[in-house]
């Protein structure tokens, strides 16, 4: 990434705040990078080297660490905008990237409009647009919540059922020699299902008991995050970020639904399974012994 040496510290600008060794390049000076430090450590190279970069030279003279807005939208390496520009082989006016401060935040919508005006195909983003993005695509998750939950749900089922049916299929010449010694279809069908329901019950109880552990274990995170309305697209554009640690809460009506659905789905399915074991014909089941 090219950058001025004589802007002010806006957007990827701010890197020249968080050298983390050497030091930054100046104005005027040439033939110089500072590289990412996760970049720097991961390749090797070490400030006082060398790289080149499209067949060109370049002294390392210091290294920086991303310290707003995500690692990812990083940088790996710095240099003077002028070598950028003789890089890409572009003229000296040629930029890809400004970045504004207004004085007054309440007029973002007119600055972008005056921006428009002066320069109708470039692409402006702030970090309110930035927000309502991010509004929107919480808008559409939220629509796609329960048509979610419901292919969760019947893929549970299947699951369930499968898994049930082949445990069950493979017992099947002892309901046979059960259904032989006297035992009625019915005697069967309601052994099988309290056998299999209880089966339900202890998974349900472990999955509701893993889950709470793991929410107590979440408890103890500590999540960065930036200010509500300064959410950064790029480095550089949050001003301050916060430290929250995630509460933990256990309603009972959480986890009283999702142990009654749990339970509806195990009775159901064992019901189906009892039902299709007990009316096997006690020859037939020792045939697939």
């Amino acid at each position: 990434m090219g950058l001025d040496p004589n802007s002010q510290s806006l957007g990827p600008a701010k890197v020249r705040e968080w050298v983390k060794e050497g030091r930054f390049f100046g104005p005027g000076e040439r033939g110089v990078v500072v590289l990412d430090s996760h970049f720097a450590r991961f390749y090797g190279y070490k400030v006082g080297s060398q790289v080149i970069i499209a067949g060109q030279t370049f002294n390392i003279i210091g290294t920086c660490e991303m310290k707003e807005g995500a690692q990812l939208t990083a940088a790996n390496i710095y240099l003077p905008l002028t070598d950028a520009q003789l890089l890409a082989g572009v003229g000296p006016e040629t930029v890809n990237s400004v970045y504004v401060e207004l004085k007054d935040a309440s007029r973002w919508k007119q600055s972008i409009a005056t921006i428009h005006q002066a320069l109708p195909d470039v692409t402006v983003t702030s970090a309110d647009s930035a927000l309502a993005m991010s509004d929107s695509m919480l808008a559409l998750l939220d629509k796609l919540a329960w048509p979610g939950a419901a292919l969760v749900i019947v893929l549970s089922v299947l699951f369930v059922h499968r898994s049930l049916t082949a445990s069950t299929w493979e017992r099947i010449g002892e309901f046979g020699t059960m259904k032989a010694l006297g035992w009625t279809q019915r005697d069967i069908r309601q052994a099988l299902m309290l056998e299999l329901f209880s089966q339900v019950l202890i998974g349900a109880v472990l999955g509701l008991g893993l889950a709470a552990i793991g929410s107590l274990l979440a408890g103890h995170w500590q999540i960065q995050l930036s200010p509500l309305g300064s959410a950064p697209p790029l480095p550089g554009m949050a001003p301050s970020t916060n430290n929250i640690q995630l509460p933990v809460l256990f309603p009972a009506s959480v986890y009283l639904s999702a142990l009654g659905a749990s339970l509806l789905v195990g009775f159901l399915v064992a019901m189906t399974v009892a039902r299709k074991v007990s009316a096997i014909k006690p020859a037939e089941a020792w045939r697939h012994l």
